[in-house]
């Protein structure tokens, strides 16, 4: 059986879902994104004082201070950059890590505490593409999301997810950077007609990259039909295509981190197929255990919409099949 997790329950109407995948956004969402920034904005300036000034971890660890020049972009370089935070990320990282390399300058791979081959992977890609991929350790224990640890963890402590996102942005050589997953297959023709444009022209907001959740159900791959963000975690807010500036850095809302800046924000082409749901964990292994008990037994199974043959065409080119 199907289950959805309470924080994924943001409903949209059928027609809305089909609009997005299709590329057009209805006035509705648009203004919500608007309200949304402005919300964000507020938050920037009064709870977080503007911008990024630098962490000094209270654990005085000098090898993992972030000094406020790592933000600053005219210090970077022409280009793009990625930056990954890993945990027993085996699944699918390589699959997406080799749908983007081609479309970036750079892709930062940040490992923390992985119990399972997430290391010799990252070791694997470097070698295949030495040029690109840079490789950090960051050895802290950093505190499972939504658990009680991570709510009472200061922001300026290296055991907080936030603060070990900072760390990886910190890192990127390049003007522009895409946080990214290890669990997105990235869509070729719409990243490189995004980044494109975003070479051409510049970057002055913050780029939303729409993905579609993949889920399987009878050996069929579809996606959520009733629920939202069930369909496009992170449309909203989670993933994106920004400048490296002081004006976007990110903290932690007591539950998983949060981007904050004071850009504006707007919607791009759909761009990845996200693969969390197909994991063994279905992507939940590095939450607290009381949490994903709870996500477990406590949500029932949600209707579905077939993915389109394009897509699935895709997974099977990656070698993801419907049994897997």
């Amino acid at each position: 059986m199907y289950r959805k997790e309470r924080i994924i329950n943001f409903f949209l109407p059928k027609n809305i879902i089909n609009s997005i995948l299709s590329g057009e956004y209805p006035l509705i969402l648009c203004l919500f994104i608007f309200l949304m920034d402005c919300t964000r904005t507020l938050r920037f300036y009064i709870k977080y004082h503007g911008n990024f000034k630098g962490l000094q971890n209270i654990e005085w660890l000098p090898e993992y201070n972030i000094p406020a020049k790592t933000f600053n972009w005219e210090l970077k370089r022409d280009g793009i950059s990625a930056y990954a935070r890993l945990k027993n990320a085996s699944d699918f990282l390589e699959v997406s890590v080799t749908s983007l390399i081609d479309y970036v300058d750079q892709i930062i791979l940040v490992e923390n505490g992985s119990t399972d081959n997430t290391r010799e992977i990252c070791n694997s890609l470097h070698k295949k593409y030495p040029g690109k991929i840079r490789i950090f350790q960051y050895t802290p224990k950093v505190y499972p999301l939504f658990s009680d640890d991570f709510k009472n963890c200061p922001e300026n402590s290296v055991h907080n997810f936030a603060y070990m996102s900072n760390f990886a942005l910190s890192k990127v050589s390049y003007k522009y950077a895409i946080k990214m997953d290890d669990d997105g297959l990235f869509l070729g023709e719409n990243m490189k007609t995004t980044l494109r444009n975003i070479r051409d022209k510049g970057l002055d907001y913050f780029h939303i990259t729409p993905l579609i959740n993949v889920q399987r159900y009878k050996e069929k791959f579809v996606i959520g039909g009733s629920n939202y963000r069930s369909s496009f975690s992170g449309l909203l807010w989670d993933i994106g295509i920004h400048p490296v500036s002081p004006r976007i850095y990110f903290h932690s809302n007591g539950k998983t981190e949060w981007y904050v800046h004071n850009y504006r924000s707007k919607f791009g082409l759909i761009s990845f197929l996200h693969l969390k749901l197909l994991k063994k964990s279905r992507g939940f292994s590095n939450y607290d255990k009381k949490w994903l008990n709870y996500l477990n037994t406590t949500y029932t199974d949600i209707s579905f919409i077939p993915l389109e043959i394009q897509y699935i065409t895709l997974l099977h080119q990656y070698n993801i099949y419907e049994d897997w």
